[in-house]
């Protein structure tokens, strides 16, 4: 996996708090690849080659890409993914992460920006597996629990950008009715 969510209390960021906002940092993490790169003039020409294919399977793919019912398509191939990807075997992920302050009541972006962060263990849970956490009145252990608290609070706050994008944007509904003919 290439990327994961989360929350984070926005008091704890340094940023200022508009408690009629909301008090939550929405996050996407992305993993840093950046440690298999160094200047050119010290990498040897046989790693040069391998980071050049690298390089251009990141840059044909674009962006990791969620095709249902194929599933995804990741920036990273599945080798590089293995080695550098999200995982519940390390301690600590370096990461990019996107951080967006949201009005949990409407949606509306307030502030965001990208900044590289570490992350803990993940949590490694299929779409089936989120939703049926978010269904259960009361999960069986505490890590259960707090997973699914976090669902629920992303939940609530996409949820609400996503009204406002449909209702405020011609092209997100036109986009929205294409992917929902591509997945019937």
């Amino acid at each position: 996996r290439d990327d994961a969510i989360g929350i984070r209390p926005r008091e704890g960021t340094g940023r200022p708090v508009d408690p009629t906002v909301s008090k939550w940092e929405i996050l996407v993490h992305i993993v840093d690849v950046s440690d298999i790169y160094a200047p050119s003039n010290k990498v040897p020409k046989h790693v040069k080659q391998d980071l050049r294919v690298l390089e251009d399977a990141a840059q044909s793919r674009g962006i990791s890409r969620y095709d249902l019912p194929f599933g995804p398509l990741h920036l990273l191939p599945p080798s590089v993914l293995k080695v550098l990807g999200f995982s519940t075997k390390k301690e600590v992920q370096r990461c990019l992460t996107l951080w967006v302050y949201m009005d949990d009541k409407t949606g509306r972006v307030h502030d965001m920006g990208l900044e590289r962060t570490i992350t803990g263990k993940p949590v490694e849970l299929t779409y089936q597996q989120a939703l049926a956490l978010m269904d259960q009145p009361k999960p069986s252990n505490s890590e259960a629990a707090k997973t699914r608290a976090l669902l629920l609070v992303l939940d609530r706050h996409l949820g609400k950008w996503y009204e406002n994008r449909y209702k405020n944007n011609i092209e997100f509904r036109k986009r929205d009715a294409r992917m929902s003919k591509k997945a019937q």
